[in-house]
């Protein structure tokens, strides 16, 4: 069975993979360019990266489903602050996996993948700052603005 609601639920999946990522990219990279790993331990770093971008698109789909009813306890203006940050990690997060993806078609052309590494890299670090700002919205909007009461039993 489902949680509900599911979106707090979900959320918390692209954020984890927000904050391992730069660490597991970095790793990873220098890894493969000391010959520790073999370059298709790349794939790890594509298929982590697709995840977080899929599963920050289905957040961001279930925020949506959610929002008319938190909107009976909050205003407008502060949902659409928090989703518009989410909007922009996800398309952060996007532009990551094809950086990922991009160095991995070219893992065996070493200067192309090493500045698909570094780029990866630096877009993940990007991420991970919309995705602290993304949680930190909803967070507030939870804790300060009171948005799971739109959850509670009528009395």
């Amino acid at each position: 069975m489902l949680p509900h609601p599911l979106h707090p639920a979900l959320v918390h999946l692209p954020l984890g993979l927000a904050i391992i990522l730069p660490l597991l990219i970095l790793i990873v990279s220098i890894g493969i360019s000391k010959q520790w790993f073999n370059k298709g331990v790349w794939v790890l770093i594509v298929g982590l990266q697709l995840i977080c971008m899929a599963s920050g698109i289905l957040s961001i789909e279930t925020g949506e489903d959610e929002e008319a009813t938190v909107q009976k306890v909050l205003a407008g203006e502060l949902i659409a602050k928090h989703e518009d940050m989410a909007k922009a990690f996800t398309v952060c997060a996007g532009i990551t996996f094809a950086s990922a993806l991009i160095g991995f078609i070219f893992i065996r052309k070493k200067k192309v993948f090493s500045l698909c590494s570094l780029a990866t890299l630096l877009l993940s670090l990007a991420t991970l700052g919309l995705a602290m700002q993304t949680g930190h919205l909803g967070g507030k909007l939870v804790y300060e603005h009171g948005a799971a009461k739109a959850y509670e039993p009528a009395p």
